[in-house]
């Protein structure tokens, strides 16, 4: 579980790149500050569970939404909003749709994808940080951090 650790910047193309991709993964980096579009690589893996609700990701690689095993089968029934709510919606605590009965739904605070929450702070990626701002991790530990999660097989 590495979610609430504020890192920053995006998830490196090469992610898990020595990690067997026949085993079930499972990774959460809910609530951090990581952006950019989840990148196509992770689509080598069949059967994954990838929690990545408000962070401040822009995009999904289209490669990813025909994984149908990952998040418990969610991304076969829902596409990408299967594993994020794109732009302008949310999804209530989840920030995807599921198998659970939670759908995306429209919110017009919402720039990034995966709001969990419909507020504007939310939206603008402000939820839980202090009025002198977010801890900054910077691009370049995210990635060493990922770098070191690779070497450890994890």
């Amino acid at each position: 579980d590495l979610s609430g650790n504020r890192f920053e910047g995006p998830i490196p193309p090469d992610f898990l790149g020595s990690t067997d991709a026949s085993e079930p993964i499972y990774i959460d980096l809910t609530s951090n500050s990581i952006d950019g579009v989840v990148p196509g690589g992770l689509s080598r893996f069949d059967t994954l569970t990838l929690y990545l609700k408000d962070n401040r990701i822009t995009g999904i690689d289209q490669s990813l939404c025909r994984q149908e095993k990952w998040n418990g089968g969610d991304v076969g029934a829902f596409d990408c909003d299967g594993i994020l709510c794109p732009t302008g919606t949310w999804a209530p605590g989840v920030g995807r749709a599921s198998k659970d009965g939670v759908q995306c739904e429209a919110c017009e605070f919402s720039m990034t994808f995966g709001l969990s929450e419909c507020s504007r702070e939310a939206g603008l990626g402000l939820r839980g940080q202090s009025s002198v701002g977010a801890l900054r991790v910077g691009a370049v530990t995210l990635i060493s951090f990922f770098t070191a999660l690779v070497v450890l097989g994890l």
